[in-house]
């Protein structure tokens, strides 16, 4: 053989490469032994065919579709998938394009899962969704010896009419929630000032107390006015007195006549 001849028999694969050796269309070797590497790989270019397979983890990014959930809302969802080769005779012999397949594949199982829930599902359960998706992909991907490693679902947009129908069902909400809480706080100082009055009506001091801790409060403030809260009793005594001055008055005019 010439010295050309002779270096065309020799091929290297990386530490990350397996190669299957096919000769006159037959693997040589069997099971383990039929991936060959890393280092020097001995082809024989009249009769044998190289084919190479890639070990490391691979990065599918699946383009975004738009789908129809089951609620039939229309969204626009893309997601990642990470794969890699796990056994190199099957990624060859099961599948042309191992890679091309898993992507083409991962893409219809992302459709299916998305048509499979609701929106609020989709938008809250996305651990869920996650591992439902991975799940399905594996269980194809194990006859072509491609492991799943992980998926994820990017991004998930909304038409803009659902989106403000959503801000404002979330607004409303937080509206809703903002008056419960403070319907809650209302009923606990209503509560808490039952307690308070009757203490304070048990201990008539403690109105008074009370009455000059406020002035205190009042005077740390540095106001130029002070207002001095009147007692509700008196103005009953004054009531009581002009009710007795008025029935006087008419007992006399009843005599004059």
């Amino acid at each position: 053989l010439s010295p050309v001849c002779l270096g065309s028999l020799r091929r290297a694969a990386r530490d990350y490469e397996r190669a299957i050796v096919f000769r006159f269309g037959k693997i040589i070797g069997k099971g383990k032994t039929a991936s060959q590497g890393p280092g020097l790989v001995i082809v024989n270019p009249l009769c044998d065919v190289v084919k190479v397979v890639d070990l490391r983890v691979k990065t599918l990014n699946l383009i975004p579709q738009s789908m129809m959930t089951r609620d039939s809302v229309t969204c626009v969802v893309d997601g990642i998938v990470y794969t890699q080769v796990t056994d190199v005779l099957r990624s060859v012999l099961e599948v042309e394009h191992v890679v091309k397949a898993t992507e083409l594949f991962a893409a219809t199982s992302l459709r299916s899962v998305v048509g499979s829930h609701d929106l609020q599902d989709l938008l809250t359960e996305r651990t869920k969704i996650n591992r439902m998706l991975k799940d399905l992909i594996q269980e194809e991907t194990d006859r072509w010896g491609v492991t799943v490693t992980n998926v994820e679902v990017k991004d998930i947009t909304l038409p803009t009419n659902m989106q403000r129908a959503m801000a404002s069902e979330a607004e409303t909400e937080r509206e809703r929630r903002s008056k419960v809480i403070s319907s809650l706080g209302e009923l606990e100082a209503s509560d808490n000032l039952r307690k308070a009055a009757k203490t304070i009506a048990s201990q008539p001091a403690a109105l008074q107390l009370r009455y000059l801790d406020t002035l205190k409060n009042i005077s740390q403030e540095h106001n130029s006015t002070v207002l001095f809260p009147f007692p509700m009793e008196m103005m009953k005594g004054f009531q009581v007195m002009t009710n007795l001055s008025q029935q006087r008055l008419d007992e006399e005019q009843a005599r004059q006549i």
